[in-house]
């Protein structure tokens, strides 16, 4: 069953087709004849099923070509003939039905088409889908081997999974193979780098330069303290030098334990992880 919106669309196509033979000005009625054409490039699915759809649809559009040539637009007329026949993808375009200057419009594009040669459309799916090309249901088997220009391109996954696809394809060069891929989004892979190591209390210079500071410190007090034990002064140095390097060589040693037992269990995690994503 149609849905009531692609009716609606159907239902105004049909009257402004009516509407533009009416018209006074033709320019304004090839606008909106134009409008409701491209109004029904969004029910593809349904469009394809309908033959009478189909019809209704190039019978505007034939219209239109004939309201351009009637304004003097002939460009404008030129290319909505070659629309004309680029969505019939190999059917019967009836010219002859809008009379002979339309008949020979139509024969006159077939030709320029002709000659500017013709291209593959090629639809490749990863998995089950349908296609449809101008609103044309494509066997997923076929390549279209078609007149250069513009064609819009539709495939769907029949259960829904996926998103459809709209594309619109240009085809500029002949004797080419133009393909469009249907296939499921892929992630790109996560990062392997291994998380970074925790923050060190301190660099691990600045730890080794403390014991190194506090060792020397601690030796000068005790040999201050050694030999002048009758002298106050050098006495009072002594105990400082070894209250001071002590202290330091104590901060030193402390950090540094922690920060490199911190390292190593970093560098554990980080061989596990990248075994466990090898499996």
């Amino acid at each position: 069953p149609q849905s009531p919106e692609f009716t609606a669309a159907l239902e105004h196509l049909e009257q402004t087709d009516r509407d533009t033979n009416r018209g006074t000005d033709p320019l304004t009625s090839a606008t909106t004849l134009r409008e409701a054409l491209t109004a029904l490039d969004a029910y593809a699915p349904e469009l394809a099923v309908s033959p009478t759809a189909t019809d209704l649809r190039q019978r505007a559009r034939l219209n239109l070509a004939r309201t351009y040539m009637l304004a003097g637009e002939t460009t404008l007329a030129h290319e909505t003939m070659d629309e004309a026949i680029r969505e019939a993808m190999g059917a019967e375009v009836r010219a002859e039905l809008f009379g002979p200057s339309l008949t020979e419009l139509y024969e006159q594009r077939v030709a320029a088409l002709d000659e500017l040669g013709r291209a593959d459309l090629l639809v490749t799916c990863a998995k089950p889908c349908r296609i449809y090309i101008n609103e044309t249901a494509i066997p997923p088997d076929q390549t279209p081997n078609v007149p250069l220009g513009s064609y819009r391109v539709w495939v769907e996954d029949p259960t829904g999974e996926l998103p459809r696809k709209r594309e619109v394809v240009e085809l500029t060069e002949a004797d080419e193979v133009y393909e469009v891929t249907f296939a499921p989004v892929v992630l790109p892979p996560s990062s392997s780098r291994p998380p970074s190591a925790s923050p060190r209390i301190m660099p691990r210079g600045a730890e080794i330069t403390l014991l190194v500071i506090g060792a020397g410190l601690t030796a000068t007090g005790a040999v201050l303290a050694a030999t002048n034990d009758t002298k106050v002064g050098p006495m009072i140095a002594g105990a400082l030098s070894l209250a001071v390097g002590a202290g330091l060589g104590t901060c030193g040693a402390i950090t540094l334990t922690i920060d490199e037992r911190a390292r190593r269990r970093g560098a554990a995690h980080q061989a596990t992880l990248t075994w466990t994503m090898q499996f």
